[in-house]
């Protein structure tokens, strides 16, 4: 990852820190596609340890927000998957790649065999790396 861009898992007890900075941006994310998600479940859903959040912030300005994320793992055929529920943010074409170069190293690091990503159907034009598997987009690590 560039040095000016950072990929920041926010910890248990940041969440509550972190949340009003990340919420506005899950917000419009499940506004724009169709999800079970509001912001209210992702929330829950980490300060539970069923998901991980993340926040994307230009180096030198950690505030706003460059993006937020949540993520969760699950048992696939071959091993672990990580989906990445939620991804949304401003400018995806200057941190995009290289968050997700960097969930992809973190993934293979801990013995995760792939990626998920839901998501708007928009995405595929962007990463056409991933294929379409179900409704969401995934790549083999």
């Amino acid at each position: 990852m560039h040095d000016d861009i950072v990929l920041d898992q926010i910890r248990g007890d940041a969440i509550a820190e972190a949340w009003p900075f990340m919420a506005p941006w899950f917000a419009s994310a499940c506004r724009r596609v169709p999800t079970h998600l509001t912001p209210e479940l992702i929330l829950y859903r980490a300060t539970t340890k069923q998901s991980d959040l993340w926040a994307v912030y230009a180096k030198a300005r950690p505030l706003p927000l460059l993006a937020a994320a949540a993520t969760c793992l699950r048992d696939g055929p071959d091993g672990k998957v990580c989906t990445i529920e939620t991804i949304a943010g401003q400018g995806v074409t200057k941190w995009g790649r290289q968050v997700l170069a960097e969930f992809e190293t973190l993934a293979r690091n801990n013995g995760v065999v792939e990626i998920e990503i839901d998501g708007r159907l928009g995405w595929q034009r962007y990463l056409s790396d991933y294929a379409v598997t179900r409704v969401v987009l995934g790549k083999k690590l």
